[in-house]
């Protein structure tokens, strides 16, 4: 058993403490998303980033360790409560494998009981290491408070593996297996026939914002609906751009762009009906009064939800309310509430959904933890919304912590909430297109995610932060990444030749299909709709689909 007592950890100041610590907030959530109860008080690691950020692939995890004073010493205590010792941390090299811990942490005096643990293959957070022992801690005002660790363990997991786990996962929660049997007329089989993928339509959204570009420039139209099924307006629908002026509502690019994606079958996210930021409101909203906020608000909120009910799939009802609270402090504290109430009123097709940066990119922001995140789910149930609701994660990523993003999505996912991604980017560096492809890569394999936007809306002068093609429309890295996501999630161009038995067996995504059939025999192929269907919920094991073609051979 680790036994920690946190002594001079607790007579740190929070600042002095974040110098040495990298908070995690790991048990808390985890505990929290097993449905224990817990204080509010967060775990910490000694943590020191020795880096190179561009070869830095796999996330922000890293650990210091303690240098034994006789560099021959092969073993340590895992624990100190000298906070000198912590201070003088070397800074090592360390290699890219990643950890999964697991512990049970007990507070003495509270008998509170926080257990970390893992289901279903997910870990719990990602740090590199050496083969040293490690020290946790656990900042406290009571510096009398004794932490006891027991069944503790660390499991190791190279990059490959963990990549493998991704692989796995996608074939188990976004894809069937598929056999298919090519017979002749008499139904006899039919071995060394050639079965093709000739074109799919996989039913997860993958989706790329765009913006009033669209409307005139037939390169970008042609570059965009070739990918597309799913978008989200840049700024088109934002209060700013269709109510510049007070009392002067302008919808003609909004409705314009709306009826360009609808006559190409692209469905649109609806983003967004108010932000909490002030600073991205009209300019004239934020000098109103209480009362003149409120009869504005109801003005927006009724003419802009009910020109376009039914013809969106969710409503950013109150844009970054996590980080911003514009509405609250002029309205009182359930003005969110009240709008996500009216909001599911006027359009009752439409999810509602919260929209907020960083609760996956960057867990050093304490306004959007996954755990503060809960909070204002709570809070809209508090102040009487228990209508639908959505959770969207933003995603503008720099280098993507691959472990905290799993397990910040675990802990939202604990909520049975649909989860969307809803701007993702990865800022600008010279491995954007390697860390995009390792995110997207993350965010399909999680069973919890439902959607993905990608925020890349093209302008000759530049995008938010990620282009996918340059200004001739020719991709980028970055498109081709996401043409390799596209083409895999398809299966285009995927197939093989039936064996003695006339049978080919693959995995598809679930979706829709049109499947070629080639045979010697055969004058012409044939080509075949195929529909690939997640198995049925509570059957188990994954099913497998069983397709068989009929083919007539000449006479």
């Amino acid at each position: 058993m680790l036994r920690h007592n946190p002594h001079t950890l607790g007579q740190c100041s929070y600042s002095e403490s974040m110098e040495i610590l990298e908070n995690y907030n790991i048990l808390r959530e985890e505990a929290i998303r097993e449905g224990i109860q817990v204080a509010p008080r967060e775990l910490f690691y000694v943590a020191a980033d020795g880096h190179d950020a561009k070869n830095h692939v796999f996330g922000t995890g890293a650990v210091a360790r303690k240098i034994p004073k006789n560099t021959q010493q092969q073993s340590r205590r895992a624990s100190t409560s000298n906070i000198s010792d912590i201070e003088n941390n070397e800074v090592v090299n360390l290699r890219k494998e990643l950890l999964e811990f697991k512990a049970m942490v007990e507070e003495r005096d509270n008998n509170i009981v926080e257990e970390l643990k893992r289901l279903r293959g997910h870990h719990g957070f990602q740090v590199y290491a050496e083969d040293y022992d490690y020290s946790f801690y656990n900042e406290s005002n009571n510096t009398q408070t004794e932490i006891w660790g027991d069944s503790i363990s660390i499991k190791e997991f190279t990059p490959e593996q963990w990549t493998a786990h991704q692989v796995k996962s996608i074939e188990k929660v976004r894809k069937s297996k598929v056999s298919f049997q090519i017979v002749d007329s008499q139904g006899n089989p039919l071995p060394n026939a050639t079965v093709t993928v000739a074109s799919g339509r996989p039913n997860f959204p993958l989706g790329c914002a765009i913006n009033s570009n669209i409307l005139n420039n037939n390169a970008y139209q042609a570059w965009f609906f070739s990918r597309f099924k799913y978008t989200v307006f840049e700024n088109e629908m934002k209060w700013y751009s269709t109510e510049p002026s007070q009392g002067r509502e302008d919808y003609s690019v909004s409705d314009a762009m709306l009826q360009l994606v609808q006559n190409r079958g692209v469905t649109l996210r609806g983003h967004n009906v108010f932000w909490d930021d002030p600073k991205l409101l009209p300019y004239w909203v934020p000098n109103l009064t209480p009362s003149q906020l409120s009869a504005a608000a109801s003005d927006r909120i009724n003419s802009f939800v009910k020109r376009y009910a039914g013809q969106v799939i969710h409503w950013d009802v109150v844009n970054e309310n996590l980080h911003h609270h514009f509405f609250e402090e002029k309205l009182g504290p359930g003005a969110s509430a009240d709008y996500y109430k009216l909001t599911s009123v006027l359009d009752g097709k439409a999810t509602p959904f919260l929209n907020d940066y960083n609760t996956i990119e960057h867990q050093e922001d304490s306004y959007s933890t996954p755990s503060k995140y809960l909070d204002k789910i709570a809070d809209l149930r508090a102040h009487g919304y228990n209508g639908p609701l959505g959770i969207g994660l933003e995603a503008h990523f720099g280098v993507p912590d691959l472990a905290y993003v799993r397990s910040a999505i675990d802990t939202l996912a604990s909520t049975n909430l649909p989860i969307w991604i809803t701007e993702l980017d990865v800022s600008p560096r010279a491995n954007q297109g390697i860390l995009l492809e390792q995110i997207l890569n993350e965010l399909v394999s999680h069973p919890a995610v439902q959607g993905i936007v990608i925020w890349s809306a093209w302008k000759p002068d530049g995008c938010y932060k990620m282009c996918l093609t340059d200004n001739n429309f020719k991709n980028l890295p970055t498109g081709d990444v996401v043409d390799g996501v596209l083409k895999r999630m398809s299966g285009q161009g995927l197939g093989g030749t039936t064996t003695a038995g006339g049978y080919f067996e693959t995995s598809l995504f679930h979706g829709d299909y049109q499947v070629m059939v080639e045979h010697p025999s055969l004058e012409t192929p044939t080509v075949n709709p195929l529909a690939v269907t997640p198995p049925i919920a509570g059957a188990g094991e994954e099913t497998q689909s069983v397709i068989n073609f009929k083919v007539s051979l000449p006479v």
